[in-house]
């Protein structure tokens, strides 16, 4: 049978059950994917949530215009992932910082995800059946069944529940579709239909590209997939198509210049500048923590998952000598694919999907070791290969339905259950410390929120954890001082602020609660030199100019405090409160008339605010 041949021609009656089967099995994945995530929607921001999303100014738009788009996509804190910033953009345009909005859209990521990959599975098992002149058994089955448990698996949280992975699940989603385009060109009878998918594929695989970086890997997959299954591992159109695999080799260079500011190499060096491991390190432990991924993928229980991990570094091949063990696992994996591909595809296939999209991230670019993250993508295909050992295994049809059935009852209670513990942060936290106790990260974090609760000395004996395994700790310090400012212990915060300013000297946030500090003091003229210097090192930080400005007003100083608040709106032009300060001043310079404007707008944005309607009145009834 000739590979490119078009799918076998079904009777009329059988095409209708067919696609009354694939509608009924897409209608169940989006109430099913709905249900599973329904008790996300109030999980809170988390780390760079805050950083990408609620403190970021470019973020915050307040219509659609072209600039604001712009900005928001290229001037955020990672402006080589434009789409996903736009898409959180267009996020606080509609729901501020209302979380649920946020968590609908990544819930409705994952499930247009879901569907993608049940659509590819579901193909790709008739081109198997193709190629091998004989059909798989219940392919859309196997194929809703697989694309079900990855809907469901646990280790999925961590990209759908955490926000700002966003970035992640937005470019996996794009990667999947653009590949199933591509099939679908590959499979079109006329070519003008051939051009219309594989330009939508070309579309969704920029858009994956631009929602992150792993996108780059998209080339060689579909270069792979063609060579799998629509070529039938023939070496001699792998010998022909060699200009055409050079190319795609070219292709992701050229994106890691991009990525890289064009000096890759220097990047990748630079990138290691601010961690506490070596390039040589980070590779040797990588072996490691792949192995912990594949035992993640099949016994995801929320035990063994969290934010943060505590792994012990790998110094060589035999240090420790699970190093060697694991590289070894993972060489004999890459022969298994090898030796295995014709007449295994499927699997083969999916040990190849697995290990290359985790080349980028478990390699030598110097991220942080560990996140669950990064098995989004990676896992996919491995659940098919899993669901079709099942199919195989067992020969009884109602035990495999059961067993299948079992699998993703238990998937879906542990994502529910994971779900809860990203819902208090306290306890989020607290599990994390559990599981990583040698990590002090956890433990600063967990500091931050018992703080936030008002239980300082748990917060107190939490931040001092932090630092005693780590005791160049930056944020340990700077959490130990936001307690001692909270506590109104000001000698001891400004003790540990300049601390942390001391390894950090451009840490721009520090010096805002040094400023705080010295406000809470009576010491006015060094708040101001504390936030004009966090200016100096982050022009649009709004609480330094928010705070520098209500520091000149408290001195007097009007016309520079309305000059502060003004520059403030530029960045945050629907906040109420500095509408409210701005009409402070403006009314304490006898402005009235810019002064009711500025009440009227703290009005219309919060439409409840009391103390401005106080002063609109005042100012309507002073005398002249």
């Amino acid at each position: 049978m000739n590979p490119l041949d078009p799918p076998y021609t079904a009777q009329p009656h059988s095409v209708f059950f067919t696609s009354r089967r694939y509608l009924f099995s897409s209608l169940f994945i989006v109430f099913f994917g709905f249900v599973l995530y329904y008790n996300s929607l109030d999980v809170p921001f988390y780390l760079d949530d805050f950083r990408n999303i609620s403190d970021n100014p470019h973020c915050r738009i307040s219509k659609i215009s072209i600039k604001g788009l712009i900005d928001a996509a290229f001037q955020s804190p990672i402006p080589t992932r434009p789409v996903a910033n736009l898409s959180f953009a267009l996020n606080y345009l509609f729901h501020r910082d209302a979380v649920a909005g946020y968590h609908l859209i990544n819930i409705g990521i994952h499930i247009a995800t879901g569907l993608f990959l049940f659509l590819l599975f579901a193909k790709t098992m008739d081109l198997v059946g193709r190629n091998n002149g004989k059909k798989i058994s219940s392919p859309l089955t196997i194929a809703l069944f697989a694309a079900l448990l990855w809907l469901a698996h646990p280790i999925q949280t961590q990209s759908v529940t955490y926000i700002v992975q966003r970035m992640n699940s937005l470019a996996s989603m794009f990667f999947v579709l653009s590949l199933l385009l591509y099939v679908n060109g590959r499979l079109a009878k006329l070519p003008k239909r051939s051009v219309f998918w594989f330009t939508g594929s070309f579309i969704a695989g920029v858009f994956s590209v631009f929602s992150k970086e792993n996108g780059a890997t998209l080339p060689f997959f579909i270069f792979l997939y063609e060579w799998y299954f629509f070529q039938d591992l023939r070496f001699s159109w792998l010998k022909r198509k060699l200009p055409v695999f050079l190319c795609a080799v070219l292709l992701v260079f050229i994106l890691a210049l991009y990525f890289t500011g064009g000096h890759p190499f220097s990047s990748i060096l630079a990138s290691y500048q601010h961690r506490d491991f070596t390039l040589g390190q980070r590779l040797l432990t990588e072996f490691r923590v792949v192995i912990l991924y594949i035992g993640h993928v099949f016994y995801p229980h929320p035990a063994r998952l969290s934010l943060e991990h505590d792994i012990a570094l790998s110094n060589s091949l035999v240090d420790p000598i699970t190093t060697l063990l694991s590289a070894l696992a993972l060489l004999a994996l890459v022969f298994l694919a090898f030796f295995s591909a014709r007449k295994e595809r499927i699997f083969s296939f999916a040990i190849i999907w697995f290990l290359g999209n985790l080349i980028i991230e478990s390699s030598i670019i110097g991220l942080e070791i560990i996140f669950e993250h990064r098995l989004y993508l990676p896992s996919m295909f491995v659940v098919l290969a899993a669901v079709l050992l099942i199919y195989r295994w067992l020969h009884y049809p109602r035990l495999r339905t059961v067993l299948l059935c079992a699998i993703l009852l238990i998937f879906s209670f542990w994502t529910h259950e994971r779900n809860e513990t990203w819902r208090n942060p306290i306890r989020f936290w607290t599990d994390a410390a559990d599981k990583a106790p040698g990590n002090p990260r956890v433990h600063n974090n967990l500091s931050v929120e018992l703080r936030k609760a008002g239980k300082y000395p748990e917060a107190h004996a939490s931040s001092l954890e932090a630092l005693r395994l780590k005791s160049d700790f930056v944020n340990g310090y700077v959490s130990l001082g936001n307690i001692y400012l909270d506590i109104r212990s000001f000698d001891l915060a400004i003790q540990q602020f300049h601390r942390a300013l001391a390894l950090k000297p451009d840490y721009g946030e520090v010096y805002v609660n040094l400023g705080n500090t010295y406000m809470g003091k009576g010491e006015t003229d060094k708040a101001i030199e504390a936030y004009s210097k966090a200016l100096k090192h982050k022009s649009d930080n709004i609480e330094a100019l928010v705070n520098l400005a209500s520091a000149n007003a408290s001195k007097g100083l009007l016309d520079d405090a309305a000059r502060g608040f003004r520059t403030a709106l530029i960045l945050s032009p629907e906040n109420a409160d500095i509408y409210f300060n701005l009409g402070l001043a403006y009314k304490g310079m006898g402005q009235y008339d810019k002064a009711l404007k500025a009440f009227a707008e703290a009005v219309r944005l919060k439409p409840k605010d009391k103390a401005s309607r106080e002063h609109i009145k005042q100012i309507q009834n002073r005398k002249p």
